[in-house]
């Protein structure tokens, strides 16, 4: 999990006030404690703790390297696994769907794969 405790995240939260004293001062800024109910705690940390699974899933896809390794199947795959494997990272990485910055690599190194299977 991150390196900041869920509790210590949701346990204090900023608020602006006005800046005192006119125009080119910085806002003050004082910290509100918020009670948070245990259930909705937990629930919360049980999505952090997903989140961070699934980010980390996400970065096992190699950019780079063979079409079994980018396609996460072995070099002696039959066609029905390699599909499989392809349609499931395809709406993984696709663009439209996923708003990360390295999606359209990840989906041009995926199609690469996917051809180079096909040529074989």
């Amino acid at each position: 999990m991150n390196n900041i405790p869920v509790t210590a995240m949701l346990k204090t939260q900023r608020k602006a006030t006005k800046p005192k004293g006119g125009r080119g001062r910085r806002a003050n800024y004082e910290t509100k404690t918020v009670r948070i109910p245990l259930p909705l705690l937990k629930e919360v940390e049980t999505l952090l703790e997903r989140f961070y699974q699934e980010n980390a899933e996400y970065e096992k896809m190699p950019i780079s390297g063979s079409w079994w390794q980018v396609l996460g199947v072995n070099s002696d795959a039959n066609l029905k696994e390699v599909k499989q494997a392809y349609y499931k990272l395809s709406r993984l990485y696709h663009p439209d769907t996923n708003l990360r910055r390295d999606a359209h690599q990840r989906i041009v190194a995926l199609n690469r794969a996917y051809e180079e299977y096909k040529s074989l």
